[in-house]
Order: structure tokens, then C-alpha cells, then sequence
């Protein structure tokens, strides 16, 4: 049976009033069914409400789902996991659950902005508990081993080099493999290479440039 905000849609098969606008609802027409009965109207001014904000009553349910989610023995994916996967997917992945009649509040309905709240909640704790930590040092553009960093640096004038070790989340573990840098503050221009191909953008710092390259999954 279809859905529409948290309604079964149904057809009349007899003339009625609305239960929201008062409204007639005729033989044959489309109507909303969850306690009472509403006009497509109505419906349509209920989805459109509920694209812009979360009704009160959905501000409990918003916490209950987060809060399973990063519980340490969740069911659901590992913070890891998310950010693998991607946001979109995590979106895709609460929208199935809230429309899933089997789970424990399937008497109540959440609507898009309220998965849209879920969604940001658990991106934004995933992005913080995968978070890895660095450490860098300066060096001379010589010293770097990544060879399109060796030769940019040679045609900047005031490049910097340097040399990052990074940390996993957990125990300040460090990787076995450092990063490069190469920096233009002339330009604001950084260019990071761990293992590969230098990738390039233009950053505020030398710092604020290799956290968002570490730690910011939805970065370019």
C-alpha cells in the first residue's frame, strides 16, 4: 500500500468530508487514512511542511535512531564503514529504515527533514570518531621523495617542504608511511602526496590544509 506522509492512501467509495480542511472527498478520489481522513490537499501541504522542518514529535525518534547507531555494540555500520561508503549511501540507508513498517516506531511517520537530521547527526559523529591526528616537520624541498613535489618545488620560489606522519584514531599509532607536503604561501597553494600523485588545493595554512585533506571526507 502507498504512503504519503506518514498516510495509506486509499480510494473513497463514498463521498466524506476531510479531517484537516473540511474539505469534500468524493467517490473514487484519493484519500489519506491514519486515524482519520485527509484530503490530497492536505497531504501535499504536510510533505511540503515537513521538507523545511522537523515537528516536535520527531525530535525524540531523531535521538532514539542516532543514538543506536553509534552505540558501541550497534547493529548498524561502523563509524569506519560510513565514511567508506559515502554520505549519500548512509541518506539512502536511513531513508529505507524509516520506511521500514517492521522497525519499533513504525507507528509513527519521519519525514525528510527529520532524516535529513538523523543523517547529519550520524555523518558528523562518524566523521569524528574516524578523525586521525599529524604531526609535520620541515624540510628542504630536496630531501622530498615524491618526485612531482621535488619539481614544483623547484619552480617556486618561496616553496616549503614538508613531512607528515599521520596517526591512526585510536592509540596515536603511527602509519609506516609518511606524507609530503609542498607548500606556496605566496599562492595558498599545498600539495599533499602519500604513496601516490601529489593532489593540490588552495588552503588558509599549511595546518588547516593536511586536516582537511586527512579528515574531511567530502573535501575535493
Amino acid at each position: 500500500m502507498m504512503k504519503r506522509a506518514g498516510y495509506d492512501i486509499r480510494l473513497a467509495e463514498g463521498d466524506f468530508h476531510c479531517g484537516g480542511c473540511g474539505g469534500e472527498i468524493c467517490r473514487g478520489e484519493e484519500y489519506g487514512s491514519s486515524g482519520m481522513m485527509i484530503c490530497e490537499g492536505c497531504i501535499e501541504v504536510i510533505e511540503e511542511d515537513e521538507m523545511s522542518f522537523v515537528p516536535m514529535e520527531q525530535q525524540e525518534i531523531i535521538s532514539d535512531l542516532f543514538a543506536e547507531w553509534v552505540a558501541p555494540d550497534t547493529k548498524y555500520l561502523s563509524p569506519q564503514e560510513i565514511i567508506a561508503d559515502g554520505r549519500e549511501q548512509l541518506t539512502q540507508n536511513i531513508r529505507n529504515l524509516c520506511n521500514d513498517r517492521s522497525y519499533s516506531w513504525d507507528a509513527y511517520y519521519v519525514g525528510p527533514a527529520a532524516q535529513r537530521e538523523v543523517v547529519r547527526r550520524i555523518w558528523d559523529e562518524a566523521v569524528k570518531r574516524t578523525a586521525r591526528t599529524f604531526t609535520c616537520q620541515e624540510i628542504e624541498v630536496a630531501d622530498l621523495g615524491t618526485i612531482d613535489l621535488r619539481l614544483a618545488g623547484v619552480a617556486i620560489t618561496d616553496a616549503r617542504a614538508y613531512r607528515i606522519t599521520v596517526y591512526d584514531n585510536q592509540d596515536m599509532n603511527p602509519e609506516a608511511e609518511t606524507a609530503e607536503a609542498l607548500y606556496s604561501p605566496e599562492d595558498g597553494r599545498l600539495g599533499i602526496a602519500w604513496g601516490a600523485s601529489a593532489t593540490w588545493a588552495d588552503v588558509e595554512s599549511v595546518e588547516d590544509g593536511i586536516e582537511a585533506w586527512l579528515n574531511d571526507p567530502e573535501g575535493e
